[in-house]
């Protein structure tokens, strides 16, 4: 038997996710490159951002996947064979206390795990980060601490 693993795209037409995706969606479709990728919301704060990225990067040719992480539980063992050998993308609403970044995200980012588990790249993106740790941002909290692929952009 055969589990289609396709999530089901509904239509999002919220102004919040609208601007991720056409603010961060190029910027991430130019970081995947040629590259498989898988996009990953963390918890239920980032559903919306990712299902909207996966239907953009999907319509822009993309081979792409799409696994939900659990706060503090990772990636589900079931769906591993769904993220090795692609870079994943962990979308998430927002950063405001960093702890989802340091018990989820920055383990993810270490090299040995990223071996372990036949990850190419990991990104972090996030419609709005208070704490400049995400690689990618719609929205950050300080126009002066922006990170470097954000140099340029300008909030609204």
């Amino acid at each position: 038997m055969t589990v289609d693993c396709k999530p089901t795209i509904v239509a999002i037409d919220d102004p919040r996710v609208n601007y991720f995706v056409v603010k961060l969606g190029p910027k991430i479709l130019s970081r995947i490159g040629g590259y498989p990728a898988c996009v990953a919301p963390i918890g239920d704060g980032g559903k919306f951002f990712a299902l909207k990225l996966y239907a953009y990067l999907t319509q822009e040719g993309s081979d792409v996947t799409y696994v939900e992480i659990r706060k503090g539980e990772g990636i589900p063992e079931y769906r591993l064979n769904d993220v090795r050998g692609r870079k994943l993308v962990i979308v998430d609403d927002a950063v405001y206390t960093a702890t989802t970044f340091r018990r989820d995200v920055e383990p993810l980012k270490q090299r040995e795990r990223m071996d372990t588990l036949g990850l190419i790249e990991v990104l972090f993106a996030v419609e709005h980060d208070t704490r400049n740790l995400a690689d990618m941002a719609a929205n950050r909290e300080n126009e002066e601490t922006k990170g470097p692929q954000d140099q340029g952009a300008k909030n609204p």
